[in-house]
């Protein structure tokens, strides 16, 4: 487009509008109809699906546990496992593991928590508003994944334990918050 093309783009039109490509000899102009809803017009996000991340979950605590597994949801675990965004190390290692029916170490689960949860600075900055550990606890968790709310509490605790380590190692703060939160749930039966 010259100057004076560019120069005339700001008195269009409400609809209408320049469209140009840098193969294109000259732009084009189109012109869009206004849109007549019936209505006013609501925002309704689309429903956030967690992958299977919470089964895969819930398997390896189990695992880890030394629970007997079913066939089924062990294949099913494998394929969630192998379409899930989980590092590539730590996917061959699980699914070995799974084949193998091998026992799931706690380094191992605890790893794919921080590879799958572990990102959640912001769900860290809501807590921290919290008055005391208990509520400081569930803030996270439904700040980290709402679904992790579909697990029962040891599965949740399981994840908290995880990440506050895993941070832990790194940083003073989550160092003594792991160590707060440590004390609390022991003392209240819930680890």
């Amino acid at each position: 487009m010259n100057d004076s093309q560019i120069d005339e783009l700001a008195k269009l039109p409400v609809g209408v509008a320049a469209v140009y490509h840098n193969d294109w000899l000259e732009p084009v102009l189109c012109h869009i109809d206004k849109y007549n809803a019936e209505g006013e017009y609501t925002d309704c996000p689309d429903e956030v699906s967690d992958d299977g991340k919470t089964e895969v979950l819930k398997y390896l605590i189990d695992s880890m546990a030394g629970k007997e597994l079913d066939d089924g949801v062990k294949e099913n675990v494998e394929r969630l496992l192998k379409e899930g965004r989980v590092s590539s190390e730590i996917k061959v290692k699980l699914l070995s593991r799974i084949r193998n029916k091998q026992q799931i170490d706690e380094e191992l689960l605890s790893r794919y928590i921080n590879d799958v949860y572990g990102e959640c600075d912001s769900a860290f900055c809501v807590a921290s508003e919290a008055g005391d550990i208990q509520e400081w606890n569930n803030i996270l968790v439904e700040n980290i994944d709402r679904h992790l709310l579909d697990l029962n509490i040891e599965y949740r605790n399981i994840v908290v334990r995880s990440i506050l380590n895993e941070r832990a190692k790194n940083d003073i703060y989550f160092e003594d918050m792991s160590i707060k939160w440590t004390n609390y749930m022991v003392h209240h039966g819930l680890i």
